[in-house]
């Protein structure tokens, strides 16, 4: 993924990515996977899909915890 967030927001995306994206380990991506994270047959998805899926019905859909994350996530693309 590249150095800048906010190319991969909308475009299709492999799993190392978000990982990367979501600072996690590759095998809690995986996981999510088999949970039911969105996927496409290639093996790409897209942050988006992933983000709703984690906020709407993953293992995330608490609102403290979108929340807090999101604040995270907010504070790191602006210190960029």
């Amino acid at each position: 993924m590249s150095d800048n967030h906010n190319d991969a927001i909308g475009h299709r995306v492999i799993q190392a990515d978000v990982a990367e994206f979501l600072d996690v380990d590759h095998s809690t991506v995986c996981a999510w996977v088999r949970r039911g994270m969105p996927i496409r047959s290639d093996g790409t998805t897209s942050l988006p899909a992933v983000i709703q899926w984690l906020y709407c019905l993953g293992p995330r859909r608490s609102e403290k915890f979108r929340d807090d994350t999101l604040a995270e996530h907010i504070r790191r693309m602006l210190d960029e």
